[in-house]
């Protein structure tokens, strides 16, 4: 898009022109694409339209100036008689004129208007014809016709010019009507009076006498424009006089020929110095152009500072968006969305309160709801984030903790949430933290509570008061330890912008922290109003609940209605909660129809009085071939690390009780629908499912499920070893029974022990551990099972492989079981006090087919396990034949693609400690110590492309050492090499040091040598596209001579590397994509199209193995978009022009605005909608090429107004 349109999209819509950026010629603007110069007069389309217009502003001022300089003559004494005649002979054309109209408007008419101003006014064919009947004023003289063809050539060559002129500037046909007036006369009289036709012709040429356009001149110039107006009517007035009274020699008449010249002289005067004062006027509004540019380049200066700031405030925004693996919105939104809308009218008695009232109005800075579960705090707190009454300007932060739901109980990821959507409404706080934020590592603050509140108090200091408000629900559910650091530090906040609602159950650790600020605690349970208002509240959603229940079971008769809800009023007088009221509805809901309506009165006389007694009146309804299966099921919700998928459950539960399970078909598994439809039936009121996960309706029932002694009201078949401990027991027994099953077992990949995927190739190693992770993965499971498609991977025998849709069913369960089991054996072995060895001698015992070395080795070569379960299994002893360092090595792996996967910085820098150690421990004649080295090094690699620090400087040092320690002969000793080929090509992007590029493509060279070292397949694929990567760097970046074979080099070196890799190695996309970069490169050099159609191809095949979201993917579609431009650059192909078009457009809603790749890929879509426009291709949802244009103006008529 060129600099015009653009400037024309930042100041308007599109379509609109600024008055002030497009010059107007004729009053006509020109094109924004045609250019300065190219500006031409255009007559006005409306001219033929035989209508007055009401005359515009800009054309006050010059009628006005021509007004007064006809005045100056009429009150001029020597001219008196000539003006009156003049004025009589032309208002009597005019008179005329609206007489043959015959009533149609002329826009005369008014005879309070001057007449300079009647003639300006009549539209466009009327004037005209008003100077043809003063040109015609003689045509019954004989000598008329002889000067008819001479008159009419000079008509016809200045009718166009002069009529489209008056049209646009209508003041000046003053002047054209006095020379209409006199032509015939003159013209008569030609041979006597050439000095007067010389005056009369000058006149006309110059009409309609308009110096620079219709501005409102300064005072100097205007008095010689008057004057040069006056002499031309003077000039115009004597030579009508002369024509009209002639003596015997025209040329001897009232004004002599020496005169005429003279006076004609006068006029070229007069038009001079109105000239030089317009130049001079002109340049002096040049120089304020030139002025008002330069203004308009800083702006746009400014404007460009503003993108790059606003670009870094949003990188930063960004980084305080909790990591999908910190934080699953879906669950959350599930769970928010789960918390029930309050009805119309309820919550009076907090709303109310004065307590309520002083926060609300700012004079308190904090308030502490406390309530007894099931009081409504939660309900009350989501309608607090909706208030029409609160000012828009007013920014709400939320969090609802929930306990056991992913990270949600987590202090800092509320408070990453927080900052997040404060920084998101206000914007221009996060200037105050840039500074601060930058010192810190990024992944750090999002771990650490102190530095998240040090930044969210750092940015509140610049906010407005009261102009924040935080909720934060269910303390009571947060993480104890980070509650207590959360509390500490927000007590102690005393910001005027930021107000605090928090709720709790009245639990002693959060209630001791305000023990000095009880003032700030309202007790929902204590307060007289607010437990009336509970009572009415609760009354009405009783009522409701109450007629739906009379509606359902046929209770029609009202007298009946009234003492059901007098005896359902005495059950929840003593126990007035939501939970309890909805337990005992849930309960009347599962009573069967009676026969005689009057039977409902002593059921209802029979509801349960307490909460407990509830639970336990529902649980006594469950069918006794259900108890089991329920009990089982809630021991395993209980116990569980996370709340487990409705398919998880289904295997657990199914698992552990069914005997002799040999396939997957023997679990007997039902649909999930089904299974849901279970759930519902027998234990609805103890379980809800949302976000497909499975969790406690309320806090409450774990309370009822783990009572005190003398508290338990739990039916006999559920309270029979039902212990926090037997939870635990229930779920790894899952867990190890699935382990155990030879379904599960059966597919195994090439590698299968911890010393093969050890000294395994990368690329070998990320296969397999890309293979466990498809198997988690319900479609892909499958695939790789039935197909085998991974040279690391073997087929399942025929008898083995269990069918498409139990795949579906068995396989989700995979990765909790075996990341979780032994987490469960550790609650276990601390609550019997027993050290590990023992423990695991009891297991073994206990389940004598589960095979430990599997479970070790999946544990340590899958990725699947996060840093919180690696943690514990650094406490165990080797289960299997394995050592314990060996384990760890191969974990550290793990945690690096976890990484890539995850984004969690935690688990690369546990993956670099946990290496330091186990190199630490490694003798230094230990043959393993080179690849451990080797395998910090890409760790290192992978820490520098992230974090500030100069950690590539640590993988080169790192790589040297296992170069050193490493025989010549090893295949190690290639792998060190690779390794330090990375880091020194990292540092010659960084410092275009000729000698580290040339040194690191001899290492690749060394590495690639076959004389040297037998190279794995998988080995020589990574290296070779290592080496492609090298050479290209070479070609581009090396400041020497560019090397032509270096480019060949690259592309060759990368189709080898694609055809070593296969096709579920996930590194394979990075293959093509390298290829398709430098052939990419070829093809902008050479033009040729066997060039760009290969481009094109590879990068068709890189788009099908990439991800589909994020910047590798992004890169590709900006890649393959470029690719297809140079192609209709080189053909004219619109096919190529609007797919192009397609591809830019799905990179720029692929990547996030603060990526570094943003500006190319908005670059480049601006570039190529340019030309589909042109071509006038349909560009569908491109239109966000120009937000983060759009946003900085946004920010700047925020700071704006923030400034005023």
């Amino acid at each position: 898009m060129g600099f015009r349109r653009w400037r024309s999209r930042l100041k308007g819509k599109k379509g609109e022109s600024s008055s002030i950026d497009q010059p107007t010629v004729g009053g006509s603007s020109a094109s924004p694409d045609t250019g300065p110069g190219t500006e031409e007069v255009k007559p006005n389309p409306s001219a033929s339209v035989p209508e007055a217009k009401p005359e515009i502003e800009p054309l006050s001022e010059a009628r006005k100036i021509w007004e007064e300089a006809y005045n100056l003559v009429k009150n001029d004494e020597s001219l008196k008689s000539i003006v009156d005649e003049y004025e009589a002979e032309i208002i009597s054309e005019l008179q005329s004129l609206t007489a043959d109209h015959d009533g149609h408007r002329t826009g005369a008419t008014n005879t309070n208007t001057s007449l300079i101003g009647k003639i300006a006014n009549l539209d466009p064919e009327s004037r005209q014809n008003l100077m043809m009947r003063l040109v015609n004023k003689d045509g019954d003289r004989p000598d008329r016709f002889k000067t008819v063809s001479q008159i009419s050539t000079v008509l016809e060559s200045t009718k166009t010019t002069i009529s489209s002129a008056l049209d646009v500037y209508p003041p000046a046909s003053m002047a054209w009507a006095g020379v209409c007036l006199v032509l015939t006369p003159v013209f008569n009289h030609v041979k006597g009076l050439k000095e007067n036709w010389n005056g009369l012709t000058y006149i006309i040429s110059r009409l309609p006498w308009t110096p620079e356009g219709n501005q409102k001149f300064k005072v100097p110039i205007r008095k010689e424009i008057v004057n040069l107006y006056r002499l031309i009517i003077e000039y115009q007035m004597l030579t009508f006089r002369a024509c009209r009274h002639p003596s015997r020699d025209f040329a001897k008449n009232i004004v002599g020929l020496a005169e005429w010249t003279d006076r004609l002289q006068d006029i070229k005067s007069a038009e001079q110095q109105v000239n030089e004062l317009v130049r001079h006027n002109h340049m002096t509004q040049v120089l304020v152009n030139l002025d008002e540019a330069n203004k308009q380049s800083k702006s746009l200066q400014v404007l460009f500072e503003n993108r790059d700031r606003l670009s870094e405030q949003n990188k930063l925004i960004q980084e305080f968006k909790p990591n999908p693996n910190q934080h699953d919105y879906q669950a959350y939104g599930a769970y928010f969305n789960h918390i029930v809308t309050p009805l119309e009218g309820t919550n009076y008695g907090v709303r109310n309160h004065p307590r309520f009232k002083r926060w609300e109005s700012g004079e308190d800075r904090l308030l502490l709801l406390v309530g007894n579960p099931g009081t409504g705090k939660s309900v009350f707190t989501k309608s607090l984030l909706k208030d029409p009454s609160r000012p828009d300007s007013t920014t709400v932060c939320s969090f609802f903790f929930k306990d056991k739901s992913g990270q949600q109980n987590n202090a800092n990821v509320a408070l990453c949430k927080i900052l997040y959507e404060l920084f998101l409404a206000q914007g221009d706080l996060v200037a105050g933290v840039q500074e601060m934020v930058k010192r810190w590592d990024k992944d750090d603050i999002r771990w650490n509570l102190d530095k998240l509140w040090d930044v969210f108090e750092r940015a509140t200091q610049g906010a407005a008061r009261d102009s924040i408000i935080v909720l934060l629900d269910a303390l009571d559910e947060a993480d104890p330890e980070q509650r207590t650091k959360l509390l500490e530090r927000l007590r102690q906040s005393s910001s005027p912008s930021v107000k605090f609602l928090l709720t709790t159950r009245p639990i002693q650790p959060v209630l001791s922290i305000f023990e000095q600020r009880k003032e700030a605690i309202l007790d929902l349970n204590d307060d007289p109003k607010c437990n009336q208002s509970l009572d009415d509240d609760i009354a009405k959603v009783a009522d409701s609940r109450l007629e739906r229940i009379c509606q359902d079971k046929l209770i029609e008769q009202e007298n009946l209605k009234a003492e059901l809800r007098d005896q359902l009023e005495q059950h929840i007088r003593d126990n007035h909660t939501y939970l309890f009221v909805g337990l005992l509805f849930d309960y009347l809901d599962k009573q069967p129809m009676q026969r005689l309506p009057t039977k409902w009165i002593e059921t209802f006389k029979s509801l349960p009085t307490t909460v407990s007694d509830a639970y336990r009146a529902l649980l006594d309804n469950i069918r006794k071939e259900d108890q089991s299966d329920v009990k089982t099921m809630l021991q395993i919700v209980l116990a569980a690390q996370r709340p487990l998928t409705v398919r998880e459950m289904n295997v657990a539960l199914n698992i552990s009780t069914i005997d002799g399970i040999h396939s997957a078909e023997d679990m007997q598994l039902i649909s999930v629908e089904k299974f849901k439809r279970w759930i519902f039936q027998t234990c609805h009121f103890f379980l809800v499912i949302y976000d497909n996960r499975i969790h406690f309706i309320h806090q409450t029932v774990r309370d009822y499920l783990l009572p005190n002694q003398q508290e338990d009201k739990r039916p006999e078949w559920l309270a029979d070893d039902f212990s926090e401990e037997s939870c635990h027991q229930a779920i790894m027994k899952s867990c190890i029974q699935y382990i155990s099953a030879p379904f599960v077992q059966a597919p195994r990949t090439t590698v299968n022990s911890l010393e093969q995927f050890f000294n395994a190739p990368l690329y070998t190693q990320l296969e397999c551990q890309q293979w466990f992770y498809d198997l988690t993965q319900p479609r892909a499971a499958s695939t790789i099972i039935e197909h085998g498609e991974s040279p690391s991977v073997t087929k399942i025998e025929d008898s083995l492989r269990p069918s498409e849709e139990t795949l579906r069913e068995t396989h989700e369960f995979y990765e909790y079981a075996f990341t979780q089991w032994f987490v469960h054996l550790d609650f276990i072995r601390k609550h019997e006090k027993k050290k590990w060895p023992e423990i695991l001698e009891d297991i073994q015992k206990q389940y004598v087919s589960m095979s430990f070395d599997l479970a070790e080795f999946i544990f340590c070569c899958s990725s699947l396990p996060s840093k919180k379960e690696v943690e514990v299994f650094t406490t165990m002893p080797s289960m299997g034949a394995g050592d314990r360092d060996l384990a760890l090595s191969c974990l550290t792996q793990g945690l690096v693609t976890r990484y890539h996967r995850t984004s969690l910085m935690s688990e690369l820098c546990y993956a670099i400690d946990l290496a330091k150690e186990v190199i630490g421990r490694t003798d230094t004649n230990d043959q393993r110590l080179g690849r451990r080295l080797v395998d910090i090094s890409r760790a290192y690699m992978q820490r520098d492309m992230e974090s500030s620090g100069d950690y590539a400087q640590l993988a080169l040092e790192t790589a040297v050492r296992a170069i050193e320690v490493t025989s010549p002969d090893h295949v190690d000793r290639s792998r060190a090499l690779k390794a330090r080929s990375n880091a020194l090509s990292v540092r010659f992007l960084n410092k275009k040091d000729d000698e580290d590029i040339n040194e690191a493509i001899s290492d690749m060279e060394s590495a690639l040598n076959p004389t040297l070292y037998s190279l794995d397949k998988q080995d020589e694929a990574l290296f070779l596209h290592d080496h492609a990567i090298y050479h290209g760097y070479r070609y581009l970046h090396s400041r020497a001579a560019r090397r032509d074979t270096d480019l060949d080099r690259a592309i060759t070196a990368a189709q080898q590397a694609v055809k070593g890799v296969s096709s579920r190695n996930p590194r394979r996309c990075n293959a093509l994509h390298t290829l398709g970069v430098w052939l990419g490169v070829r093809a902008r050099e050479t033009k040729k199209k066997e060039h760009v159609d290969q481009a094109i191809e590879v990068h068709r095949e890189a788009l099908k193995s990439t991800p589909p979201t994020g910047a590798d993917r992004a890169s590709v579609l900006r890649r393959l978009a470029s690719q297809l431009l140079l192609r209709y650059e080189l053909e004219g192909s619109k096919d190529d022009l609007q797919e192009a078009l397609g591809f830019a457009c799905q990179a720029i809603h692929t990547i996030q605005e603060y990526h570094n790749l943003y500006p190319q890929c908005l670059d480049l879509h601006a570039q190529i909608r340019e030309l589909a426009e042109s071509e006038n291709l349909q560009h569908g949802d491109c239109d966000v090429g120009y937000r983060s244009l759009t946003r900085c103006i946004h920010i700047q008529n925020i700071s704006s107004k923030s400034r005023q």
